[in-house]
């Protein structure tokens, strides 16, 4: 398992115990989503959210970071995780199927609306740790219908869902943010371009306070996707079953 996909499985969990006694051990809190930004160049970006996006053939050193793979590109996965990388964003399918052996990355690709299922059932069994889905649009604060179109796509699957606002979206209120999070949505993909550093900081500070997400209850209903990908303590505990030995019904 990658660096990326267990900070991903920790997303909502409480961190690691700080050293010492009494109320200065208490456990720090891991946010219930991360904020992602796509670089604008700047050296100071990184301190403003979770983790930089970069596109193809550029590389950083500053915070966490991750880059766009197109077909034209030809990286050395295991140099890059060295470098600090931490996960690949494959927007190609036309990118060598060597990435796919990667262990020290985190992987994704973007999905759209309407895959097929065979599509879907491929996505799920390959090595992806998230999944990038870019509405054409979506505003603030949500509606019950545009809700039920992200969930239309989240529920196909059991990976991890980025989200990335469309540009001149604006950013998710308060009460958005929580309603994302109950899809849920694992990350928030922002361009740095078109977003002021302070409005992306004060993004990451609303997103911190976030309570994590309660379990449904709920069984799964898709006939598609299981919930392996989600978070163990998402999944609804199943009441113990009856198992009845031939013998049982022998009188």
């Amino acid at each position: 398992m990658s660096k990326f996909s267990e900070r991903l499985s920790s997303l909502g969990q409480p961190g690691p115990a700080r050293m010492g006694f009494g109320r200065s051990a208490a456990r720090e809190k891991n946010p219930v989503m991360l904020v992602i930004g796509r670089s604008n160049g700047t050296k100071k970006e990184a301190e403003n959210v979770d983790l930089i996006l970069h596109s193809a053939g550029t590389e950083s050193n500053d915070g966490d970071w991750g880059i766009e793979v197109d077909k034209a590109a030809k990286l050395d996965a295991e140099k890059l995780g060295k470098g600090g990388c931490q996960f690949l964003l494959i927007s190609s399918e036309d990118v060598g199927a060597e990435l796919l052996l990667s262990e020290e990355l985190g992987l994704g690709i973007p999905v759209a609306e309407g895959l097929e299922d065979k599509r879907i059932r491929a996505i799920e069994d390959g090595p992806f740790d998230f999944l990038l889905y870019w509405p054409e649009d979506l505003a603030w604060p949500l509606t019950i219908g545009s809700v039920l179109k992200l969930q239309e796509l989240i529920s196909s699957f059991s990976k991890h869902i980025f989200l990335e606002l469309p540009k001149g979206t604006g950013l998710p209120g308060d009460k958005d943010l929580e309603v994302l999070k109950n899809l849920p949505v694992s990350a928030i993909v922002l361009d740095l371009k078109d977003v002021k550093a302070a409005d992306a900081a004060k993004l990451r500070e609303a997103i911190g306070k976030l309570e994590p997400r309660k379990p449904s209850g709920k069984p799964d209903r898709s006939p598609l996707v299981p919930l392996a990908g989600r978070s163990s303590s998402e999944e609804a505990e199943q009441p113990e079953g009856d198992d009845f030995e031939d013998d049982d019904w022998d009188e």
